[in-house]
């Protein structure tokens, strides 16, 4: 099987550990075309650390607001929030809750929307106003109330709703009622604290769906011949 080495770019969607701890890693272990993210908002060792890092390795970084757009080929990642108003705002109050600055990227590959959303929490409406149906959603928040209800409350659908959660987290998420309503709006759900990692892949017009639990449980050649199905 073809190995991951190279990453087109990396999203830091907001200066929080649980978002970013991971990142030093892979710029350790893989080729970075870039970084983005929304700019300082927050001195957190962690994050200044990876600025760092970023800097030393002579990786690109670029602080996007939304309109920003990244082309890949055919490809583009298209920024939808935060606006440069929000950051003013954070900027100027200690207390803002920093989810809410969440980078949120529509992903457009081929016939295809995927979009992330980081823990934007407050601001759905703000950063969903110009799409009311994507491929595959990353729920916001870890499947928090909050931002999914606002999602429900706008008609927004998607096809695969991808929940990013901890094992037995003790913020109890995704919420029971919140899994419930994607499942019944006819979406397929995907959980990283049963699934683990998850990997789509692509053709710009279909998409196959792997998750490392799956793998774990494949012969070698099962897992070459997987990459073929569908």
């Amino acid at each position: 099987e073809g190995r991951l080495r190279r990453i087109d770019a990396g999203v830091l969607t907001h200066p929080q550990n649980d978002h970013i701890g991971g990142m030093g890693y892979v710029l350790d272990h893989f080729e970075i075309g870039e970084v983005v993210d929304a700019g300082t908002i927050t001195a957190s060792k962690k994050y200044l650390e990876l600025l760092r890092k970023v800097r030393k390795k002579g990786i690109r970084y670029k602080v996007v607001r939304r309109g920003s757009r990244i082309d890949f080929e055919e490809n583009r990642m298209v920024v939808l929030y935060p606006d440069d108003e929000m950051m003013r705002v954070a900027s100027l109050d200690p207390d803002f809750d920093v989810n809410n600055c969440s980078v949120v990227i529509l992903f457009v590959c081929g016939e295809l929307k995927l979009l992330f959303t980081g823990d934007i929490n407050d601001e759905i409406d703000r950063a969903f106003d110009s799409i009311d149906h994507v491929d595959v959603l990353k729920v916001p928040h870890h499947g928090s109330r909050t931002p999914s209800e606002a999602i429900f409350s706008r008609g927004f659908t998607t096809s695969v709703a991808v929940f990013s959660v901890g094992l037995n987290n003790r913020f109890g998420h995704p919420a029971k009622d919140i899994l419930e309503g994607y499942l019944r709006s006819g979406a397929r759900i995907y959980r990283t604290d049963r699934d683990g990692a998850i990997f789509f892949e692509t053709d710009g017009s279909t998409f196959h769906v792997t998750t490392m639990a799956e793998l774990n449980n494949l012969s070698p050649i099962e897992r070459f011949l997987n990459r073929y199905r569908d």
